[in-house]
């Protein structure tokens, strides 16, 4: 584990912990409406996870401060500069030990249609890993990260359970890795592979909404077998909770990173401030650097 990084903690319906050194951010880009819709899962060990966001700061994507619309609405990024540090950062990270899926279905995709692209896609980030050596059989327990406040009664939180205990079942948990499926609101400002994931997603339907090819091997049209109607529904674990540093938003965000644990809903800021000695641990120094200008 790079110093300054902690497991990812997870808990159980029974407060049971689980701590996770591998992470997949999902992340979606489109609407029930017209025109594609792509989802994007992103995953990489907590070792690879410092390199990852070093990715992020040589393309100027801005982690923990922005995401694919802030930076746009916020900055003065204009939509084609966001679209070249996207495909800057796609093709550095095929060097590293960084892996994603992308799925891209066509317009006004079904609930049941949206999970199970998420569900491929969060197995596919882990293959493809396979393939290329970032990813071992036995890798250890990984958890997947989709953005955004869980709705438990939303038919896409119910079929995410069914696709993904299909997708991911019983022999390929025991082979390659157990996986966990949670839910964190601001997942792609918290998580990087979670950033990643949002700007990828949102490069690709661009790209594709404007008749232009994304040449990847990990880009994947929606396939109708991937539904898998009879499964058994995974249960959803919670990240533990971090309570944020009062008046500081985005620091707070770098520590629930740093840490493994994720900001609540309703949560309730204290006054103590952890920030400077988590940092001072990373060794990176363009990290280190970056994080450090952060307000």
């Amino acid at each position: 584990m790079p110093p300054g990084l902690r497991s990812v903690t997870i808990m159980d319906s029974e407060g049971e912990s689980v701590n996770a050194d591998n992470v997949i951010g999902i992340d979606e880009s489109g609407d029930s409406g017209s025109g594609y819709y792509v989802t994007v899962a992103t995953r990489c060990s907590r070792e690879a996870d410092i390199d990852l966001v070093r990715n992020l700061i040589e393309n100027e994507l801005q982690p923990f401060k922005h995401k694919s619309s802030s930076i746009i609405r916020y900055s003065s990024l204009t939509p084609e500069g966001r679209a070249e540090r996207a495909s800057a950062l796609l093709e550095d990270l095929r060097d590293t030990e960084i892996t994603w899926a992308a799925i891209v279905s066509q317009s006004n995709p079904s609930k049941e249609e949206q999970a199970a692209a998420a569900a491929m896609a969060i197995k596919k980030s882990i293959t493809h890993g396979l393939s290329t050596g970032a990813v071992s059989h036995g890798c250890g327990e990984t958890v997947a990260v989709h953005d955004g406040v869980r709705d438990t009664y939303s038919d896409y939180s119910k079929d995410l359970r069914k696709q993904l205990s299909g997708c991911c079942d019983s022999s390929f948990q025991r082979s390659i890795c157990p996986v966990y499926l949670t839910y964190l609101q601001e997942a792609d400002l918290t998580y990087p592979q979670s950033t990643a994931a949002d700007y990828i997603a949102g490069y690709i339907r661009e790209k594709y909404a404007d008749n232009e090819a994304v040449a990847h091997d990990w880009i994947y049209e929606f396939d109708q077998s991937w539904i898998d109607p009879g499964p058994q529904a995974d249960p959803v674990y919670r990240l533990e909770e971090f309570s944020p540093v009062r008046e500081a938003e985005v620091r707070s965000r770098v520590i629930a990173w740093l840490t493994g644990r994720g900001i609540p809903r309703e949560p309730q800021p204290t006054g103590r401030d952890p920030y400077q000695n988590l940092i001072d641990e990373i060794e990176n120094e363009i990290v280190y650097e970056y994080l450090m200008s952060l307000e």
